[in-house]
């Protein structure tokens, strides 16, 4: 059985967010169809067919149901597209159970991130990875590389990113990592104390390059989404005291914090939502009357 025209647009939202839950599908792709017959396309087609796969895959699983690629979608991008980099998109779960939501909603921001530099033209979104993918999807798989660096087995010191983005103005290119946290299970204070070495330790070897190559600056920002805004200051309070405890204050200015309604709703491109550790105001995450950085 044939994709309809509608569904061809799904596939590509799944290649660029990796996971939906029925109703974003829904809401996105079947607005006008009964919610019935959404979840027969759903279930006893796409799935069936391997365009998509399920999890749980038992319909009768009470848990909400969450949807990636399969073989046959990634197989049909690439053919329909002509664009061998989809061979590269994650076809398997490959975050654990209890991270599906968490992951669900880093999607859900890449989906906004995406659109709303679509919608202006002072700046473009040159690239936007999520943490499953591979920055390099050409390359051999024995070579890809994705958003995760690490520095030391034991003990464990790493960077993982949710995902992270590259975007360009003029000649300047500025890479930007993405950090989500729902609230769900840590706190600000947890977060700060677990997040800063990683990044620190990445800015030091300007291992960002490695991802981004294209990158004009030797830097790079950081951007935490946050349950809320009261949430999104106190982080930025607390991530300031750690740095200025670990005598890093130089990486005050890389860090940047904004709640998840701002980032959905595209108000933290150009509205004054994001805060920065070492301005005392709220801005937009970027200022386009300011030139991005980039090296003399």
């Amino acid at each position: 059985m044939s994709l309809q025209p509608r569904e061809e647009p799904l596939l590509e939202l799944l290649a660029r967010c990796y996971l939906m839950t029925a109703k974003q599908i829904r809401e996105r792709i079947y607005p006008d169809v009964d919610s019935k017959v959404s979840r027969r396309r759903l279930n006893e087609v796409l799935t069936k067919e391997r365009y998509l796969s399920r999890y749980p895959k038992k319909t009768n699983d009470p848990r909400p149901a969450v949807y990636y690629l399969a073989d046959r979608g990634v197989e049909h991008l690439t053919k329909r597209l002509d664009n061998d980099a989809y061979l590269a998109k994650p076809t398997t779960l490959n975050c654990r159970a209890d991270h599906i939501a968490h992951t669900v909603e880093v999607g859900q921001i890449l989906l906004a991130i995406e659109e709303s530099f679509a919608a202006q033209d002072s700046v473009r979104l040159a690239a936007c990875f999520h943490e499953f993918e591979p920055v390099n999807p050409r390359d051999n798989p024995a070579d890809q590389r994705r958003m995760y660096t690490e520095f030391n087995q034991r003990p464990r010191h790493v960077c993982m990113p949710d995902a992270g983005f590259l975007i360009q103005r003029g000649l300047s290119q500025v890479v930007y990592f993405l950090e989500h946290e729902s609230g769900r299970g840590t706190g600000y204070k947890d977060m700060a104390r677990r997040k800063w070495k990683g990044y620190a330790t990445l800015y030091d070897q300007a291992g960002h390059r490695g991802l981004f190559p294209a990158t004009t600056w030797d830097g790079f920002l950081v951007l935490v989404v946050c349950p809320e805004d009261r949430w999104r200051d106190r982080f930025a309070t607390q991530m300031a005291r750690v740095l200025k405890e670990k005598h890093r204050q130089d990486l005050l200015p890389i860090w940047r914090s904004v709640s998840f309604s701002d980032m959905l709703s595209g108000r933290f491109l150009t509205d004054p939502v994001v805060r920065r550790l070492d301005k005392s105001d709220l801005n937009p995450l970027v200022d386009t009357n300011t030139p991005l950085p980039r090296q003399a």
